[in-house]
């Protein structure tokens, strides 16, 4: 509804005509000027002004709320009116006949009843005071009357007011009314028509009636098939977990008399105990009740059925998306697998072809260099015969043929030896035979030259790697000696093992530490101070020795006199050992590594190789990699050795 501003005009009278203007009050001053005052504006209203300024979306709360309460008060107003007009009789009357009244219609609520809050009943209490106030009475009274002890009327106004105004004694009292218990069986036929009316009729005032009963305010209620999923699950979940303040006093064993009346404190308290028994009992049967309905509703509500149906089509579309999503990546896995195993076929193929094709072509040049050579010795052989050359002669002839063709990889590299004797079997003549000898000799001299040059340059780089390698030696040597420093006395490797207890592995600044506490605590070294490169040489030297020591003690394990027995059979006779290992292998046989002759470096590897791979690995990886860690042992003799090492530590042990 529009407001519009009215305005008034205000009309002043006429001047008498016998106004004496002498007679009139003066005026020596006119009218000081108002004060100003800055005011900031603040409030509800201004901010909701400021916001449809601003173009906002403004509620109307306040509005509706307060046309709820306009709307509230004026029903307030209509049932007062009703219900004073059931109750124009005086109220002592009532309060004589019905000494249990209703408290709410003795302070003028009956009307509104347990729904009325502490304002209204404040309210109606402070009204009802001044409307039955014992001083209000005309004639004498007695003491007792003035303090309205006599008067019912009075009396059950102020039991009224000492019972609603306590929160506790009013709940009390409210849990005396008449309640109806009823929840619905959940076997009720209900229509699904009508967006499920049927649902909601049943089960709304149900929990709206129970909903008085509730500790929490507000109480959510059922709604319709407009709520939203979410507030659905929020009202179940509140009134799953439903405090109720609903109380059970009026079935009380013993009443307050009985209790008062009680023969000794332990009869007193037994009373009070079987009062509490009583009401656990209702109590727990409520909350039963309650839940037993929230059970019903929820299983049978639609909406939370429909949020189930469409989760449960959410789900086994996600499965369906997934099952899709796996099938199309196996399909590509398997496309993928079958273009690279095409792949490979095909690379395979090929690399079959070219090496068929190389082999070809170097089967066909070793026949063609075995032709030239055969042909090249035969004419040798033939000038050899025409020059009626000595068998030593011809000996020598064809050696010279050998060492020219020894190491000859192609037909081509003889061209020039196969030319000079092209012409033997063509004209067989002493003129062509001495020639031809004599381009043999040629070629031999030039091939003993190339030879020579050739050996004389691999000697000469060996002995540059040679120079250098003692370089390095000498270079290593002299840092040793450089680290080494003077012999290490007996005074200063105890110091060095105390210092290696002191600061462990991971210390920081560990070697400065050690070098100094060496220096600190000798007294042999007059000005000369172990430095911590001197300290970490001396430490891996000590612990090659002690690897030394624990290896030879290990090899040495075994008797004397089968090591003995062991190096005369080698000695003697090696080729038969191998012959006969070689057999044994073709038969099946693993000779024993007792059998096997290993060296102290070969011990030495399989030492270090134990320690690199440990057991941890996969057993035949591991076995693997130590064989090839020892370069001059198979897989099976590593295994041996290691078995046969580890019974003798057993047999020591015992």
């Amino acid at each position: 509804m529009a407001r519009h501003k009215q305005s008034s005009l205000l009309l002043l009278p006429p001047i008498p005509a016998n106004l004496d203007v002498a007679t009139l009050p003066k005026v020596y001053k006119s009218i000081a000027e108002t004060a100003k005052k800055t005011c900031e504006p603040a409030g509800k209203a201004y901010h909701e002004y400021c916001k449809r300024s601003l173009g906002l979306e403004v509620q109307e709360e306040s509005t509706k709320a307060t046309r709820d309460r306009s709307q509230s008060q004026e029903e307030d107003a209509k049932r007062r009116k009703e219900w004073e007009e059931r109750h124009k009789d005086d109220v002592t009357a009532a309060i004589e006949e019905e000494p249990e009244e209703n408290l709410y219609e003795v302070l003028g609520l009956g009307h509104i009843g347990f729904n009325a809050s502490q304002k209204q009943i404040k309210k109606a209490y402070q009204k009802m005071i001044l409307k039955h106030h014992p001083d209000k009475k005309k004639g004498p009274k007695s003491e007792a009357e003035k303090n309205g002890e006599t008067d019912p009327k009075w009396l059950a106004i102020q039991k009224a007011w000492d019972v609603l105004s306590n929160e506790s004694k009013r709940r009390g009292y409210d849990s005396t009314f008449d309640f109806d218990d009823f929840i619905p069986t959940g076997n009720e036929e209900l229509s699904p028509d009508n967006d499920d009316a049927d649902f909601y009729e049943l089960y709304g005032p149900v929990f709206e009636r129970n909903g008085r009963f509730s500790v929490k305010k507000p109480v959510l209620l059922l709604g319709d098939h407009e709520t939203d999923i979410a507030q659905v699950r929020k009202f179940y979940q509140f009134w799953s977990r439903f405090d109720s303040w609903r109380e059970f006093s009026k079935y009380d064993e013993f009443k307050d008399g009985d209790i008062e009346t009680a023969g000794c404190r332990e009869e007193k308290r037994w009373m009070i105990n079987q009062n509490e028994k009583i009401r656990k009992k209702k109590k727990k049967k409520e909350y039963e009740r309650i839940s037993n309905l929230v059970e019903r509703a929820q299983k049978r509500d639609p909406r939370i059925l429909r949020a189930r149906e469409e989760e449960k089509q959410k789900k086994e579309k996600a499965a369906k998306e997934r099952l899709a999503a796996k099938l199309a990546a196996e399909k590509e896995l398997e496309e993928k697998r079958m273009a690279e195993e095409k792949e490979k076929a095909e690379a395979e193929r090929i690399a079959k072809e070219t090496r068929e094709k190389e082999k070809k072509e170097r089967q066909a040049k070793k026949k063609a260099l075995k032709r030239r050579i055969k042909l090249i010795n035969r004419r040798v052989e033939t000038s050899c015969n025409w020059l009626n050359k000595s068998p030593s002669e011809r000996l020598t002839a064809l050696d010279m043929v050998d060492d020219i063709c020894h190491g000859v990889q192609d037909a081509d590299e003889l061209s020039e030896l196969f030319a000079a004797l092209a012409n033997v079997d063509a004209a067989k003549d002493e003129v062509n035979e001495k020639a031809a000898m004599k381009a043999l000799e040629a070629l031999n001299l030039a091939h003993q030259e190339k030879k020579q040059n050739k050996a004389d340059k691999a000697k000469e780089q060996q002995s540059k790697r040679e120079a250098v390698i003692r370089k390095e030696e000498e270079l290593a040597a002299a840092k040793r000696d450089a680290l080494k420093g003077e012999e290490w006395s007996q005074e200063e490797l105890s110091t060095l093992a105390k210092a290696l207890k002191k600061f462990p592995g991971g210390s920081r600044k560990r070697w400065e530490n050690v070098a100094e506490y060496i220096n600190i605590n000798c007294s042999q070294h007059e000005g000369k101070n172990r430095t911590k490169e001197q300290c970490l040489e001396r430490v891996k030297e000590l612990g090659k020795e002690m690897q030394a020591k624990r290896d030879s003690e290990l090899v040495s394990s075994e008797s004397a006199f089968e090591q003995s027995q062991r190096g005369v059979k080698a000695r003697s006779s090696r080729k038969d050992a191998l012959k006969a290992s070689e057999q044994k292998q073709e038969e099946g046989k693993v000779e024993s590594a007792s059998e096997t002759i290993w060296t102290d470096e070969e011990q030495k590897q399989l030492q270090l190789a134990l320690k690199k791979y440990p057991a941890s690995m996969e057993k035949n990886e591991r076995w693997r990699k130590i064989s090839a860690a020892v370069p001059t042992k198979t897989k099976k003799e590593c295994v041996g050795r290691y078995k046969f090492i580890r019974a003798q530590i057993l047999a020591k042990k015992k």
